[in-house]
């Protein structure tokens, strides 16, 4: 069975202890039940907080959670099933923009539609926290595909970009920096359109990447409205409270990357080294404006 080991939060003392690879070793056989002598047990690990003494060994500490994909196993069937039926509408977001499916499907649904736009929706519920103040493990077993989107935004937040990762597949290339959404939110005048084929954003004189238009009647927020309210919620609800939200944002997360790896494995949707896997988007960003208000309440 393998572990994927997640370090949540800023980067402290149990940051730089799992950055050891003997050390992390450790952590993921004591989560998974392992008892090993007291004198094998890295001294960084307890200084960092992470396993803490039990009896007369040690056990891994409430910041160390170990998940398994048959915790998720029902609802992603579920999601999985609800993202086939509501599979057209989302097609119609590439093909707008001379699109095919075949190229950009696995970006428009595990980049903008799983990532990006149910993730806001959970956040606007706060069913799942995004800032911890200490940083916590997961350790997600059998997670057979991986996977995120690289963000950034505009000074007003309501533009981004960014580039879907897959683990085992390359970036494309291209870079994403910090004044990119800018570029991408104006009429492309000749000297934009020769710094953003320069960076690798255009083909030609064409886009290069995929643009999705937020508002309340795009297809992927009505889809991650749906399947939010109607898949997610219900199963982080059943949780109950945990330490800021934060068992809830780890299932979240098995959550969608187990149901992508059920979509590949239908053949719905494909993972390729030619997939076109950049991103923007436009309109108010749930997350970040949530935030916002937070802070100056």
């Amino acid at each position: 069975m393998t572990t994927r080991l997640i370090v949540f939060g800023p980067c402290d003392a149990a940051y730089e202890a799992l950055r050891e690879p003997a050390t992390a070793d450790h952590l993921v056989a004591l989560a998974a039940g392992s008892t090993p002598p007291r004198d094998d047990i890295p001294q960084s690990l307890i200084t960092s907080g992470l396993v803490v003494g039990a009896g007369d060994g040690y056990r891994t500490s409430d910041r160390v959670l170990r998940l398994d994909r048959a915790d998720v196993s029902v609802p992603a069937r579920h999601l999985a099933a609800s993202i086939n039926a509501g599979i057209d509408q989302l097609r119609s977001v590439p093909e707008s923009q001379g699109l095919s499916w075949d190229q950009v499907g696995f970006t428009v649904v595990a980049g903008l539609l799983l990532d990006l736009a149910i993730g806001e929706e959970l956040c606007v519920a706060d069913a799942i926290t995004t800032g911890p103040q200490e940083s916590h493990v997961w350790l997600l077993a059998e997670a057979e595909f991986s996977f995120g989107v690289h963000c950034v935004y505009d000074d007003t937040v309501r533009t981004g970009a960014g580039v879907v990762w897959a683990k085992g597949y390359p970036e494309p290339p291209g870079a994403i920096y910090e004044g990119l959404p800018a570029h991408l939110s104006t009429d492309l005048d000749p000297e934009t359109r020769l710094r953003l084929r320069y960076l690798g954003w255009l083909r030609g004189d064409a886009p290069d990447y995929v643009t999705w238009i937020r508002g309340d009647q795009d297809p992927i927020t009505q889809l991650a409205r749906s399947l939010t309210a109607e898949v997610y919620l219900p199963v982080l609800a059943g949780l109950g409270y945990d330490r800021a939200g934060l068992r809830r944002h780890a299932v979240a997360r098995l959550l969608m990357e187990r149901t992508v790896s059920l979509l590949i494995a239908e053949g719905a949707l494909t993972c390729g080294p030619r997939d076109l896997r950049r991103v923007c988007w436009r309109g108010d960003n749930l997350r970040l404006a949530a935030a916002a208000r937070a802070g100056g309440d």
